[in-house]
């Protein structure tokens, strides 16, 4: 994670997927999200930020899941291109 400057702060996040070797055709799937604040001042503002739009994250985040169990379930056979993923219609 890049370190903020004065007054800001920075969020990274990382999305990623991966088969679990131990039950075949499982993939987990994961989100992390990570903030930073340079002080007090850029804290406040990123709590109000994901105060604000934690729930539409959220609500995004589920439905880009689902698209990809759709996908997965009813392409099985097929392997996943992750960029066809996003162009699924979410939903």
């Amino acid at each position: 994670m890049n370190e903020p400057t004065a007054g800001y702060g920075v969020v990274d996040v990382v999305a990623s997927h991966c088969p679990v070797l131990a039950v075949q055709e499982l993939v987990l799937v994961t989100y992390e999200a990570r903030t930073a604040a340079a002080d007090d001042q850029a804290r406040r503002s990123i709590q109000q930020y994901w105060r604000v739009l934690s729930p539409f994250i959220g609500l995004v985040l589920r439905s880009v899941l689902a698209a990809i169990r759709r996908r997965a379930e009813t392409n099985a056979a097929d392997p996943i291109d992750a960029n066809s993923i996003w162009g699924d219609r979410i939903g």
